[in-house]
């Protein structure tokens, strides 16, 4: 099984959190035994794997983990992302089941044989099950490990999503009784505990229970501080300190971890950095603008969100706007009602959700959405512009290495005195890009 690599990563191996954590890295803390369960279920013939978790609860480095264990039983791993698939076969099943057949198969290592098959004009449910079975699959002599990430995106496409739903059921169902099917291992992986209330309708749901990835625990947050060379967090008495940054961010691994890069290598204490967590200029305000622009792109999702904080407590919502809401990372959904993930974004989006209410506060909010908007505007490639839209946000990966570093903004004036000086990162200490990676400040980190 899966060996948990314990030893605490060196000041020289670490970066600001930036991605998804490799199978073996220092920084990674097993959720036993959601670990051992997946891996077993892989070694079944035919299997279906469901995890479901909340943007920022560590989807990615739990896959790696498990798919690394494939891996090393000779396993082929092949990732489909479905928020990579072109707005252009989004909205026919025919160009979307084309493109996810030589996705796969690239990944597979194998040419396109799809002019072969008779394919290239039409391409159906039927033909893709063809392509797979006669082809894409009899090329491993071992088991194909197929994890389908951002499931749940599919279902803002409904021209797409209930034939491709009832495709990958029917794969699961011949695996039972066919040699060549059960070579595949399917994953499904799915933000938010919303999808099966709003497609309770969709087999593949309800096959088995899903693996949810939850927040840390206090001992699992203690292990993560650990690895991070913060040695206290064992010791009984210091250890309540973690007791508060869980009140203030909530269980997420990337969260936390973020704290503790910043304890690490910065200059403020735990309580220091708690005090300051939620203003822009701070280790969290990268994460905490780029929650803000998504919100800004949504409108009505903001207004939603809007009602949500000030209520401060469990509200009931439309299920749909939940799935958003939680998707997103800045709600927890219980079933029939949703709170804000943590007190961190409560206290952010207190002030930048509310109605100004002076001259000067509304020359501020102005100035800081005309300055994210430049932001954006500087940061980001044509290639990426043109992927931009409502429905498809710039993935992290488009922005250029200083893109999320954090800045200081001295032309922003305050209700109070608007000759203020800023406020310095993390109390005057800047990070050099060395520090923070090359990767800039990404948003599936864990």
């Amino acid at each position: 099984m899966l060996v948990e690599y314990s030893d605490r990563a060196s000041l020289e191996e670490l970066d600001f959190p930036n991605g998804p954590l490799e199978a073996d890295s220092p920084l990674y803390v097993l959720r036993s035994p959601l670990e051992e369960t997946a891996c077993q279920k892989l070694l079944e013939p035919g299997s279906l794997l469901q995890v479901q978790g909340r943007r920022y609860m560590g989807k990615c480095s739990f896959l790696n983990h498990v798919t690394g264990y494939g891996k090393n039983q000779g396993y082929w791993s092949v990732t489909v992302n479905f928020q990579d698939a072109p707005s252009t076969v989004l909205n026919d099943l025919g160009s979307f089941l084309r493109w996810f057949s030589l996705t796969v198969g690239h990944q597979l290592r194998l040419k396109n044989r799809l002019e072969s098959y008779g394919l290239s004009e039409s391409f159906d449910g039927q033909t893709c099950s063809e392509y797979f079975e006669t082809y894409l699959l009899p090329a491993s002599s071992f088991p194909i490990i197929l994890v389908l990430k951002e499931l749940d995106y599919l279902f803002t496409h409904p021209a797409i999503a209930p034939a491709f739903f009832e495709l990958l059921h029917s794969w699961h169902q011949k695996a039972q009784n066919n040699d060549t099917w059960s070579n595949l291992r399917l994953v499904f992986v799915h933000a938010t505990s919303a999808v099966p209330l709003l497609y309770s309708s969709a087999p593949q749901f309800q096959t088995d229970a899903p693996l949810v990835l939850s927040e840390f625990s206090l001992a699992q947050t203690q292990q993560l501080a650990s690895r991070y060379g913060l040695e206290w967090a064992f010791d009984d008495v210091k250890a309540q300190r973690l007791v508060s940054l869980l009140n203030m961010v909530g269980g997420s691994p990337y969260r936390l971890a973020i704290a503790f890069y910043g304890l690490r290598v910065g200059e403020l204490s735990l309580s220091e950095i708690m005090q300051i967590a939620d203003e822009p200029n701070t280790i969290y305000g990268p994460h905490l603008q780029r929650l803000e622009r998504r919100l800004a792109q949504k409108p009505y999702l903001k207004t939603v969100f809007t009602k949500v904080m000030r209520a401060n407590d469990w509200v009931e919502i439309d299920t749909a706007d939940a799935y958003q809401l939680e998707k997103l990372g800045l709600a927890v959904f219980n079933g029939t009602a949703v709170r804000t993930s943590c007190m961190l974004y409560q206290r952010y989006f207190e002030t930048r959700l509310s109605e100004p209410k002076d001259p000067a506060s509304v020359r501020r909010h102005s100035l800081e959405a005309e300055h994210i908007t430049l932001q954006d505007l500087a940061r980001t490639p044509d290639a990426a512009l043109e992927r931009s839209s409502k429905d498809h946000p710039l993935p992290s990966d488009t922005l250029c290495d200083l893109a999320e570093l954090p800045i200081v903004e001295p032309s922003l004036p305050t209700a109070q005195d608007e000759n203020l000086p800023p406020k310095p990162l993390l109390g005057g200490r800047y990070y050099l890009q060395a520090q923070l990676g090359s990767g800039g400040f990404g948003e599936t980190f864990l």
